[in-house]
């Protein structure tokens, strides 16, 4: 308030002035500005328009009053402006700014960031370039060049709010999400600060191109979540819900809420919105988090396929305004190894890495030459080992969508294997440029990823029916063997967990559930009470990754009617081979559906224990099916839920049935199609060759 005063006493002075010399410059200028100020865009036009009626040539009105036109969106003649400013100082730094400023809106890119550098060698400090060329870099994918952007800003002007957010989103798009919480902290501290009422409408909207209440608030909460922060999660939902209920990003938090609150007719709610959503082209990222998380609950394939033809619709479209060329692989004449490319931002220590580590060493390298794309900055010891495993090991991370395909087609791959779908740090958009002549996608997810620009789906006989092609967009390509591959387990030593710290009888039946809460939909829970019921003596035991986490399983039994007595905690304790010694209470396991288990399932069957499972249609409900058919285990596949439940009461009572099954299991993992990583790299291969539609290794590149 004593700010606007201030402008006020400033704007009569110089009107005062102005009364005795009409014709005073520097008075009518400085009262543009002061109205400029007040926000009295109109008053402060007609006072720029008279200054340059008195000197066309005046660089200070000239400045201003592009700037003004800039911020009412009139770039022509904002454009005409900075034009005429730039003949009377071509380095000047406000109009090459506003330059900027105006090729960046139209999309011009290059010329804008010409332009931000133009200024920045004038003057480095020049805080709008340095703002304004960090959020082109960050459209453009250096993501890396825009952080260094935005930290320079801030040590300026620690308290420059947008500066902060930006950063904040930055960080969090390259997985540092400790540090994205503190710059998003200090934007939302500010952004949030007005009562609910009083919030504008840009304040309630969720868009990735304005700073809102309700953006910052979405992006908080998404790193919150990742960060495992549940009940700050939960808080900042219930604040997001009030600003915006029905905006489709704050839908689709709210359905990750309702599954950790064991709200299931809210699920059901939200689920039912989202599936039958129309989705336009601003919607495509959420229509992207909606592909991935409803692996997680029952949906119908019908809308499954509908959903996948809408992305590839909204994809494909994005992709069209700016198609790829796909460089020719040149030939010398003489046979050619057959290039394959994987692209993951999994390539470190994670499950899909070590999957890796059993493929990428064990491909004939007479025949095929190994290229490996990495989307994630970070790296360790796993990224390391697969970097030498593969002819070639190239790092995409901080690159757009579009300079990443650019890469990859460079390289003239006969074919390109997608290793992410729609999970965490993927870039479906890759993809859709078709950087390589065959794509497919393997053993990310039970999911597909939807996309006519990819060809195939990787599979087994056993994970998919022939059915469920009517359900996809890509064509199923079928190898022998499991198609997921087994990765080498590092088996505990020692006694590992013990009943009697947990206070277990040792008669006492304890079932495995070391899964998220993702896994346990109401249909999944239902069938477990089901086994409770009729095993009085059983506990399901849950393994969350730290105690706060234990209350949504609390609320997700309470849901399904399941008293606490019926189930306890084991805690994680960190390393691979610490929790691997979990298994050792545990005396069978119990699938996940209709998102079942893979990793959940070679983990125990690794250490002897049994798993059961229920067959289902949809591929997550025939992963665990594909790999205990390999092993050469099929005692404990139900084809109905009473089979189920009864397989489960056999190897709780029937000592001599789960000592058989143990024994196959353990057999199996000595031996068996899914433990032979030579035979499976060798179907793998094999199954490449018929999608390239040859049979030898003398495939050329079209």
């Amino acid at each position: 308030m004593r700010q606007e005063q201030a402008w006020s006493v400033a704007a009569d002075w110089f009107a005062h002035t102005l009364g005795t010399d009409p014709d005073h410059l520097l008075a009518m200028y400085n009262y543009g500005v002061m109205q400029d100020f007040m926000n009295r865009k109109d008053e402060a036009e007609k006072a720029y328009l008279s200054v340059l009626a008195m000197d066309g040539n005046f660089l200070l009105a000239l400045e201003s009053l592009a700037s003004l036109y800039f911020q009412q969106g009139r770039p022509q003649k904002a454009l005409q402006l900075v034009k005429r400013a730039l003949q009377q100082a071509p380095d000047a730094e406000k109009p090459n700014l506003i330059l900027a400023r105006l090729l960046h809106r139209a999309g011009n890119l290059a010329e804008a960031e010409a332009c931000y550098d133009q200024v920045l060698r004038a003057n480095p400090n020049n805080q709008t370039a340095l703002l304004f060329k960090g959020n082109l870099t960050s459209l453009r994918g250096s993501t890396g060049e825009s952080i260094g952007l935005y930290q320079r800003l801030l040590e300026l002007s620690p308290g420059n709010l947008e500066a902060h957010y930006n950063l904040g989103r930055a960080l969090h798009t390259v997985g540092r999400e400790d540090q994205a919480l503190e710059h998003y902290r200090v934007a939302l501290d500010h952004y949030c600060r007005a009562p609910l009422e009083e919030l504008s409408p840009a304040d309630r909207e969720i868009s990735e191109h304005s700073i809102g209440c309700a953006t910052i608030r979405f992006n908080y909460g998404v790193v919150l979540k990742r960060l495992k922060h549940i009940q700050a999660w939960l808080d900042n939902y219930r604040e997001l819900e009030k600003i915006n209920p029905d905006a489709l990003a704050v839908r689709q938090m709210g359905l990750s809420v309702a599954r950790q609150n064991g709200d299931y007719p809210r699920e059901s709610e939200l689920l039912g919105a989202l599936v039958s959503h129309k989705y336009r082209s601003p919607d495509l990222e959420y229509l992207d988090l909606l592909l991935s998380n409803m692996l997680y609950y029952d949906v119908k394939q019908e809308d499954e396929l509908r959903l996948y033809r809408a992305f590839d619709r909204l994809m494909t479209r994005r992709v069209g305004l700016n198609p790829l060329g796909r460089p020719t692989r040149a030939g010398d004449g003489q046979p050619q190894r057959i290039r394959v490319g994987y692209v993951s931002a999994d390539l470190r220590r994670h499950v899909m890495g070590r999957m890796m580590l059993e493929i990428l060493p064990r491909h004939d390298r007479t025949r095929f030459e190994t290229y490996a794309y990495s989307l994630n900055p970070h790296e360790d010891e796993v990224t390391q080992a697969l970097s030498g495993a593969c002819d070639k090991f190239v790092r995409l991370g901080g690159l757009s969508a579009r300079a990443a395909a650019e890469r990859i087609a460079e390289d003239g791959l006969d074919i390109l294997v997608d290793l992410q779908t729609h999970t965490r740090m993927a870039k479906a958009e890759i993809l859709a440029y078709k950087p390589a002549r065959i794509q497919i996608t393997h053993i990310a997810s039970c999911g597909a990823l939807g996309l006519s620009a990819v060809d195939y789906k990787l599979t087994d006989a056993y994970a998919d029916t022939e059915d469920n092609q009517q359900y996809l967009i890509e064509k199923l390509l079928r190898m022998d063997g499991c198609v997921y591959p087994y990765p080498k387990m590092t088996y505990p030593q020692g006694k590992g967990y013990g009943r009697e710290e947990f206070g277990v009888p040792a008669e006492a039946i304890l079932i495995g559930a070391f899964v998220s809460t993702n896994k346990l939909s109401p249909r999944c829970m239902a069938l477990w009470k089901r086994v409770l019921d009729a095993l009085p003596e059983a506990r399901l035991v849950f393994s969350p990754l730290s105690d706060v986490e234990q209350a949504s399983y609390i609320k997700i039994a309470a849901a399904a009617g399941i008293p606490e007595s019926r189930f306890m905690f084991v805690p994680q304790r960190g390393g691979e081979v610490e929790n691997m010694q979990r298994y050792s209470i545990i005396d069978f396991v119990l699938d996940t559906l209709p998102y079942g288990s893979v990793n959940g399932a070679f983990e125990p069957l690794s250490m002897g224990i049994p798993i059961v499972t229920l067959l289902g249609k949809r591929h997550g409900e025939r992963t665990v099916y594909s790999i205990l058919t390999n092993l050469g285990v099929d005692a404990t596949v139900a084809r109905s839920e009473d089979e189920f439940v009864e397989i489960a009461g056999k190897l709780a009572y029937d000592t001599a049935f789960r000592a058989a099954v143990r024994a196959r299991i353990e057999a199996g993992i000595a031996h068996s199609a899914l433990v032979d990583m030579d035979a499976h790299v060798r179907s793998l291969e094999a199954a490449y060759l018929k999608a390239l539609g040859s049979g030898t290794s003398d495939a050329r590149h079209a």
